[in-house]
């Protein structure tokens, strides 16, 4: 993935904008600052709704 730093010019915003949007992003999932989002919606993919979770994870990867 990404870096932060990485990801902040592509959408415009500062780093600390990144890390603020991943923090809040986390706490509404209820996940802990270990893990990973990607393997969070990797994992959704091969569960109950392949298609919807693959989208998402596409924005994911390309969003952060």
């Amino acid at each position: 993935g990404l870096s932060n730093k990485d990801i902040a010019p592509l959408l415009g915003i500062s780093v600390r904008g990144v890390e603020t949007a991943r923090y809040r992003f986390r706490k509404k999932l209820n996940l802990d600052h270990d893990d990973k989002l990607i393997e969070f919606f990797e994992s959704l993919q091969t569960k109950k709704s392949p298609a919807i979770a693959g989208d998402f994870l596409l924005y994911i990867k390309v969003e952060f």
